[in-house]
């Protein structure tokens, strides 16, 4: 039979430890080699800085960025105020309606007057006619009634026109039609009543 050997396991051991300790010291002057050409690569403007003056030139970048940052913030709100405001303001496409095939030959009259109609500039006058009677009649009524303001935001004089159909049909003129007149009869039967 034949014996086995026994082999002694300390100088494996041994050697590991020493191969370890060989990887470990070429590791560190690999580090250390670096260490010199991370400093040269560094741009001009860091070099010979301190750690500390490196750190707050990198807080005042930070500082410029944020102060950057928020104007462009600030600048884009106004950009879109002004935008939303241009889109508001810009006229607003006025609605033609679809012209019917009208012959002038067959129906003039109606042609015409279609034409008159659906003009820009009449229509522009007919506004400006409303406008200047609505400022008419708010005028006149201020004049007659200093008070108009105080009736109207009384809560009794909406009660008490709500409980007539006459007084409602007056009310109803003297709004949408900027009635002066049906206006001034129900303030002035309102102070008579009080």
């Amino acid at each position: 039979m034949s014996r086995a050997m026994i082999v002694d396991p300390q100088p494996e051991e041994e050697n590991v430890d020493e191969i370890e300790t060989n990887e470990v010291n070429e590791i560190q002057q690999e580090v250390e080699v670096e260490q010199p050409q991370e400093e040269t690569s560094l741009p001009d403007k860091y070099q010979g800085k301190s750690l500390e003056d490196i750190v707050k030139m990198h807080h005042e970048a930070e500082k410029l960025l944020g102060r950057q940052s928020s104007e462009v913030g600030e600048l884009r709100k106004v950009v879109d105020d002004y935008i939303s405001s241009q889109t508001q303001s810009a006229p607003q496409p006025q609605h033609v309606e679809p012209e019917d095939d009208i012959d002038y030959f067959t129906d003039p009259q109606a042609a015409v007057n279609r034409a008159i109609e659906n003009h820009p500039k009449i229509r522009e006058a007919e506004e400006y006619s409303s406008n200047y009677k609505k400022q008419s009649a708010l005028a006149e009524l201020n004049n007659k009634h200093p008070d108009m303001q105080d009736i109207l935001g009384d809560p009794k004089f909406a009660d008490w026109i709500k409980a007539s159909k006459i007084r409602t049909q007056l009310f109803v003129a003297a709004d949408q039609e900027y009635d002066a007149d049906s206006a001034d009869e129900l303030f002035s039967l309102w102070k008579e009543r009080k």
